[in-house]
């Protein structure tokens, strides 16, 4: 028997992340609000009250990074998925989770403890799939759902590689590579590095680009690396975003 926590009075308060990014009140607004239903994971067919108040906190705090667009992003329910398997799934085990758990018109977010070699998390399709995609992410990751909730409405990392080389810090090539998004600057961070990028939210690298240039990147931006300075996404990125919504075959409201 499913164990379901319905949301009825609304999300905790966000209170670990600062402001959104300025120079977004010009944007369009899209007034509309997408209902997660939220899935997690447990060996015994329980979790702790903490912990799920822990992701709807998480839930809450993406639902502000997407504010300059008029968006809310709201938990209708949240369910404890009985199946032990499932907290720990192999790659055989995501589909069936979806083919059980997955509501329609609903975006799906899995809780649960994906294996090391994928991370914090895992997209079964995204806003652009023809059809409903779905978002898996790490139990140790719900204080990163913002960056999750970016691959699913279309953004890259800003410190992707396409394939192009590296984006200059003057941003010249901005539009060819990286995210190919020219309001998020060069960014050379590497994960296979264990040179210091930042601290205390500041960028303390100084290595240097094709041109010589030191990087200056947006040490804030929810698709950086940098998940304790993060505050908000880009014009640029919103504006995606905002395309993507726009024109997705899968209305999620």
């Amino acid at each position: 028997m499913k164990n379901l926590i319905f949301i009825f009075f609304g999300l905790l308060p966000m209170h670990i992340f600062a402001q959104l990014h300025d120079g977004t009140s010009d944007l369009p607004c899209l007034e509309k609000t997408f209902h997660i239903f939220a899935h997690v994971g447990s060996s015994n067919g329980s979790v702790s009250q903490v912990f799920e108040e822990e992701v709807v906190d998480g839930i809450d705090a993406v639902s502000r990074f997407f504010e300059p667009l008029c968006i809310e992003i709201e938990t209708c329910e949240l369910e404890v998925m009985s199946n032990p398997n499932f907290n720990e799934p192999r790659d055989h085990l995501f589909d069936e989770m979806i083919g059980l758990h997955s509501k329609p018109n609903r975006i799906d977010l899995f809780v649960v403890n994906l294996p090391a070699s994928m991370g914090c998390y895992r997209l079964e399709g995204n806003v652009n799939s023809p059809e409903e995609g779905n978002i898996f992410i790490d139990t140790a990751c719900v204080n990163r759902m913002g960056q999750a909730f970016g691959f699913f409405f279309g953004l890259k990392n800003t410190f992707h590689d396409n394939g192009n080389g590296a984006e200059l810090s003057d941003g010249s090539n901005c539009a060819t590579t990286a995210d190919e998004i020219c309001d998020t600057p060069a960014d050379p961070f590497r994960s296979d590095t264990l040179v210091a990028y930042v601290r205390n939210c500041e960028f303390i690298l100084e290595d240097l680009d094709a041109n010589g240039d030191y990087y200056s990147p947006d040490v804030g931006n929810v698709m950086g690396p940098y998940s304790a300075c993060w505050c908000g996404f880009s014009r640029e990125q919103l504006m995606l975003m905002y395309a993507n919504i726009r024109n997705a075959p899968v209305r999620y409201w």
